[in-house]
C-alpha cells in the first residue's frame, strides 16, 4: 500500500509541476489540512468532527481516506472518504453474502469539497485509476453523486466501460427554498394540499383536548430527545432501517450537533402522548432533515405531515438558514412541500484486475434482477403491496426482538 501511495503524488505531479494531489490516510495527517476542511466544508456530512464520529466508531470501516489538492502552499479540494469493507450489494443477509468482499473508498456525500472542475477534476481521475489499478482499493464509489455532475462524464475518458459499475435508478432529492415568510409559504401550496392540511388540523382539534409541540434544543435534553425519538421509531417500519437512537453512535451524533447549537428537536403530543417527530439540524445557512417519523395509530389525523409544518415555522422564528433540505429519497410529503429537486445516484468505479471486474460483473447481474422484479411487480400492480408488506416485515420483527 505504501509503495502505491508514493506512487500518487508523482503521477499528480507529472500533470502539473504546480500541483500535487496527497492521500491522507490517519487522522494525523489529515490534521495539516484541518483550516482548509474548516473553510471548504460545506454539508452536515463532511463536518469534520462528524466525519471523525462516523469513521471510527463503526467496524466495517477501516480508516478515513482523504485526497487533497495542492497548488504550492494551497489546499485547493478536498476529496473525504472511508475506506470500508464492503459486498457493495442491496440485497440482503445472505444474498448479500454471496458478493464478493472488497475493499471500497466510498467518497461520503458532500465530500468533494473545493474547487474540483476542469484540470483538478481530471488530476483526480487520474489518480483514482492508478490507485485501482495498484491494488490500493477494489472500487470507488462516490456516494449519491448529483446526475449533472462532471464527474459523470469525465470518468468515461478515464475508465473504460468494464471499469465503470452499473448505474441504479435514480433518487429524487428535494429542497425548500425558503419564501420571505411562513405565510407566503402557505398561501404558495396547491389548494388541494391546503384543504387538506385544515381538514386535518379540524380532526385533530375535534377529538383531542389537548394539542401541544415541544421543541428541544440544548445538550441538556438529550436523553429526552432520543427516548421520544425511539419510542416512536420504534412502533414503524423505519425501526429496522434506522440506527438505534438509544444506541452509543447516535446519542454521540445527537449530543455532537446539541453541543454545537445546530439540532432543533419538534414532537407532537395528542393529550400528553408524544405521536410524532420531526427533527431538524442547522448548519452553515441551510437547515437539514435529520429524521421525521409518526406512531400509526394516529396516521388519519396527517400527523407527520402537522409536525413537519410546525419544525418550519420554528425556522421562520429563528431567521437563521433559508433553506430546508430534506434530503435523499423520494416521499408525497417532500413533493407537496419542496420548490426543487435533482437526481442522484451511486457512481461506483472498478480497477482493472480480476477482482474488480469480477466485482462489477456480480454487482451488474444483480441490479438487472432487482430492476426485473421491479417491472413485473408494477405490470402485476403488486408493486406497492410489496413495498407495504416489507414495511410491515420490518415493523413486526423488530418489535419481536
Amino acid at each position: 500500500m505504501q509503495a502505491v501511495a508514493q506512487s500518487l503524488g508523482g503521477i499528480a505531479r507529472q500533470e502539473s509541476i504546480s500541483s500535487e494531489i496527497q492521500l491522507l490516510t490517519t487522522f494525523e495527517q489529515i490534521e495539516s489540512v484541518s483550516k482548509a476542511w474548516e473553510q471548504l466544508q460545506w454539508h452536515p456530512n463532511a463536518d469534520a468532527d462528524f466525519f471523525r464520529l462516523i469513521t471510527e466508531g463503526r467496524k466495517e470501516i477501516k480508516g478515513p481516506c482523504v485526497l487533497a489538492l495542492r497548488q504550492g502552499e494551497q489546499v485547493k479540494a478536498l476529496l473525504a472518504g472511508r475506506v470500508r469493507s464492503s459486498h457493495l450489494s442491496n440485497l440482503p443477509g445472505l444474498a448479500a453474502a454471496m458478493q464478493p468482499r472488497l475493499k471500497v473508498l466510498e467518497v461520503i456525500y458532500g465530500g468533494m469539497m473545493g474547487d474540483w472542475s476542469g484540470e483538478n477534476l481530471d488530476r483526480l481521475l487520474v489518480v483514482l485509476k492508478a490507485s485501482l489499478a495498484g491494488g490500493l482499493w477494489h472500487a470507488v464509489r462516490f456516494r449519491m453523486l448529483n446526475l449533472q455532475s462532471p464527474l459523470w462524464e469525465r470518468c468515461r475518458s478515464y475508465f473504460p466501460k468494464p471499469c465503470r459499475g452499473s448505474v441504479d435508478a435514480p433518487n429524487f432529492h428535494w429542497s425548500l427554498r425558503l419564501p420571505k415568510s411562513y405565510e407566503e409559504f402557505y398561501r404558495g401550496l396547491d389548494s388541494k394540499i391546503r384543504k387538506n392540511l385544515n381538514r386535518h388540523r379540524k380532526h385533530l382539534e375535534t377529538d383531542f383536548s389537548e394539542i401541544s409541540v415541544s421543541q428541544f434544543e440544548r445538550i441538556e435534553d438529550l436523553d429526552r430527545i432520543t427516548s421520544t425519538t425511539e419510542a416512536i421509531v420504534s412502533k414503524t417500519y423505519q425501526k429496522g432501517l434506522e440506527r438505534d437512537w438509544r444506541g452509543e453512535e447516535m446519542m454521540k451524533r445527537v449530543s455532537l450537533w446539541l453541543r454545537r447549537g445546530h439540532f432543533m428537536a419538534c414532537f407532537l403530543h395528542l393529550n400528553g402522548r408524544a405521536c410524532a417527530y420531526q427533527h431538524v439540524l442547522k448548519y452553515q445557512g441551510r437547515a437539514f432533515g435529520v429524521g421525521t417519523a409518526y406512531d400509526p395509530g394516529f396516521q388519519r389525523y396527517a400527523v407527520g405531515r402537522f409536525i413537519q409544518l410546525k419544525a418550519l415555522e420554528k425556522l421562520y422564528e429563528q431567521r437563521d438558514v433559508t433553506e430546508l433540505d430534506f434530503g435523499l429519497g423520494d416521499a408525497e410529503y417532500k413533493r407537496e412541500l419542496c420548490n426543487r429537486h435533482w437526481e442522484e445516484a451511486d457512481l461506483v468505479l472498478f480497477g482493472p484486475n480480476r477482482a474488480g471486474l469480477l466485482a462489477n460483473a456480480m454487482r451488474a447481474g444483480e441490479m438487472a434482477a432487482i430492476r426485473l422484479a421491479i417491472r413485473l411487480l408494477k405490470s402485476a400492480g403488486m408493486f406497492g403491496w410489496a413495498k407495504d408488506a416489507w414495511r410491515e416485515s420490518r415493523r413486526k420483527s423488530h418489535r419481536k426482538g
